[in-house]
């Protein structure tokens, strides 16, 4: 298993990159900027965002699109990189979506990274299918582009944090500085920031409102000012990203945050409280005056960033993902059969061809009996590989969901793999909810895929995301709106269950108001089962679902089947599913693997 550090030291490609970038600005504004095309029809502005190297997550790029035109109506696609430098390894070729505009119409998209380098630089733009010029913006893509792949011997987590305009990001730098230093030392003697603090000019009533945009950060700081002026969709969004195992900070005194939000309030520490709602952590830090911060303030400030950036400390390739993971029985070629395909087509090719048509005095012939033996020969080698392994490809999936039927939201973390014998035609189909990771390994040299990623419809892996006979795992978040619930009721013979997950549970072990635990085996979807009582350890207080987050998922999903009760409070339950119903199958066409997946459910 790999290590990586979020260590800020160029790549040879990363500084390639760099210099191609620096040629394509010169004389061009560095920062956002508005382009017309078509004669003045279409308007596009982009709007500036911080931009730095963080490693993981979705980095984010929003636009503004009008048609002026008052009879036609126009389809705008915009795209990155305008130009693709081609310096290898494996990174991403084109992330795109496309608009159509009504006569008049206007429309606001953002482009969203995932994180793998862009090897290339610019923004173009497509009207109508026709690439327009100038690009609207030359610039490069800093998300990922210096550290992913860099291989370290130890691990170091400085927090990424987005700073909301009012607040003063070098002196809350300074105080984090004081209390631990500006840089620490690596393995091999690499010294690299302690932290990176990215202050966004953006006005709160235009920050984004899909929860994918704040991904790229451990942490969030806001105002109480600024969050109040935040859209609705923003909060939605926050609120999302925190369910999933983000850090909001709110600084300010004199601030609740809303109702729903306040779960377990905990008093951290004189001026520092600490709310839990889903997998993540909400601190409000009641001195404002961030100058005066001390250590009693950011030790456990420090910890939930960490705590937030923890699940991407380590990294595999891809023989250690399907060691952990597996999708395929055997990783690499059948060397025995095709050993054996090869002996016998060069027997036949040489000592028996000859020899046959030496008798049969037609030694001309093997102008053309070379080129049908060896074309018969490919053939053997072909449908051996298919008979091997098959036509249809496998998919496994692992999870765990946090189901609040509270507030109808489910918030799902875990691995997603894929296999397929041939590379699949359509790529994958993601939501555009989920946060998906590639576990490509760390990687030094040019080895290594273009990627695609199309966000018109849904978020499609287009391109190099799964090729013939490679396994593809992925690291997987998703917090979306659910309407999957199980519901319990009380009655003369005991407790009942009516199943509306949607699908069938293998084991559902249910802890009452009371603290009593109930189980019950085979719930088939949509039917109502008695739940049987039984005498399993009680747990009065509500599960630390942050250190769910913040450990191997993996591992914690499988102590979840084996030991439901250790991790049950009044009124949740633990279901066991061969199938989760909150991930959605990217690839169709496969079989799937089954994997014991785990549903954390919060009851009314």
């Amino acid at each position: 298993m790999t290590t990586i550090a979020r260590q800020r030291v160029g790549r040879t490609r990363g500084l390639a990159a760099a210099v191609v970038a620096t040629l394509l600005t010169l004389g061009a504004s560095a920062g956002a900027r508005a382009a017309t095309y078509l004669k003045g029809e279409i308007d596009i502005q982009s709007i500036t965002v911080p931009d730095d190297n963080t490693l993981h997550g979705y980095a984010e790029y929003p636009f503004e699109i009008r048609n002026h035109s008052k009879t036609e109506t126009h389809t705008v696609t915009i795209y990155l990189p305008a130009s693709d430098t081609g310096f290898g390894g494996d990174r991403l070729s084109s992330v795109s979506e496309t608009v159509t505009l009504a006569p008049g119409g206007e429309a606001r998209l953002s482009l969203l990274q995932p994180p793998l380098p862009v090897d290339g630089a610019g923004v173009g733009v497509r009207v109508d299918g026709r690439a327009q010029s100038p690009p609207l913006e030359n610039r490069r893509f800093a998300h990922v582009s210096d550290t992913y792949g860099v291989t370290y011997g130890g691990s170091i987590n400085p927090p990424t944090v987005l700073i909301c305009k009012p607040l003063n990001d070098t002196e809350i730098g300074d105080t984090y500085d004081t209390i631990f230093g500006s840089t620490t030392t690596g393995t091999w003697g690499h010294t690299v920031s302690n932290r990176l603090l990215l202050r966004t000019e953006r006005a709160p009533e235009v920050w984004p409102d899909r929860w994918l945009a704040y991904t790229r950060y451990d942490g969030v700081m806001i105002r109480p000012d600024e969050f109040r002026k935040l859209s609705d969709g923003a909060r939605v969004a926050l609120r999302n990203y925190i369910d999933a195992g983000g850090t909001l900070v709110v600084i300010g005194a004199g601030w609740d945050p809303p109702a729903d939000w306040r779960v377990d309030r905990t008093q951290l520490t004189v001026g520092v409280v600490s709310y839990a709602p889903g997998m993540g952590k909400l601190l409000v830090v009641q001195q404002d005056d961030t100058k005066k911060w001390d250590r009693s303030i950011w030790t456990p400030l420090r910890q939930a960033l960490s705590n937030s950036g923890k699940p991407w400390n380590k990294w595999y390739d891809v023989r250690e993902a399907n060691n952990k993971f597996r999708v395929v029985e055997e990783l690499g070629v059948p060397v025995r059969g095709l050993f054996v395909l090869m002996l016998v087509f060069a027997t036949l090719i040489g000592p028996v061809n000859l020899f046959v048509l030496g008798r049969m005095k037609r030694k001309i012939w093997m102008l053309w009996t070379v080129p049908a033996i060896s074309l018969v020969a490919c053939g053997a080698v072909f449908s051996y590989n298919l008979l091997a392994e098959g036509f249809t490809g496998q998919t496994r999936t692992q999870v765990i969901t946090m189901l609040d039927q509270t507030r109808h939201h489910a918030s799902t973390v875990g691995w997603t793999a894929f296999y397929s014998p041939l590379t699949p035609g359509g790529g994958l189909h993601f939501s555009a909810d989920t946060e998906v990771t590639p576990l490509v390994g760390a990687r030094q040299g040019e080895s290594g895929r273009a990627r695609t990623v199309d966000w018109t419809n849904d978020q499609h892996l287009g391109d190099g995301w799964v090729t013939a006979r490679v396994p593809a795992h992925f690291m997987v978040r998703k917090a979306a709106t659910a309407r999957e619930r199980l519901d319990f009721a009380a009655t003369a013979s005991g407790v009942t269950v009516t199943n509306g997950l949607g699908v069938d549970i293998k084991r559902l072990t249910y802890m009452d108001a009371s603290g009593k635990t109930y189980q019950a085996i085979d719930v088939p979807a949509g039917q109502k089962v008695t739940l049987t009582d039984t005498a399993l350890p009680v747990t009065r207080t509500r599960v630390d679902l942050r250190g769910v987050f913040a450990s191997e998922w993996l591992n914690t999903c499988e102590q979840m089947v084996a030991r439901p009760e250790a991790y049950l409070h009044p009124r949740a339950y633990i279901a066991v599913v061969p199938r989760s119903p909150f991930l959605e199958g990217a690839l169709s066409g496969t079989d799937e693997w089954q994997t014991d997946s785990v549903v954390y459910g919060l009851v009314e």
